[in-house]
């Protein structure tokens, strides 16, 4: 249950930073939504590969990979 509170919780603070606060929860656009986030990726994967130090990515590549393993090990819960 805590996951899926977690999970909404980054969907909805991550729609508010792309998206905006809709004036009404009828204006929730998620197509919209989804294109943004495919395009962050997008460019957070094209920022990734020019970094030049070595340790920059080990540690996002650690960090990423202790965030997927505790979202992991709260679904498993």
């Amino acid at each position: 249950m805590r996951f899926l509170l977690v999970l909404a919780s980054v969907l909805v603070i991550s729609y508010i930073l792309l998206m905006g606060i809709p004036a009404t929860p009828g204006e929730i656009q998620v197509m919209p939504y989804f294109n943004a986030m495919k395009t962050e990726i997008g460019d957070l994967i094209d920022h990734f590969s020019l970094m030049t130090n070595p340790w920059v990515k080990v540690t996002l590549i650690a960090g990423a990979a202790l965030i997927f393993v505790g979202f992991v090990r709260q679904f498993v819960r």
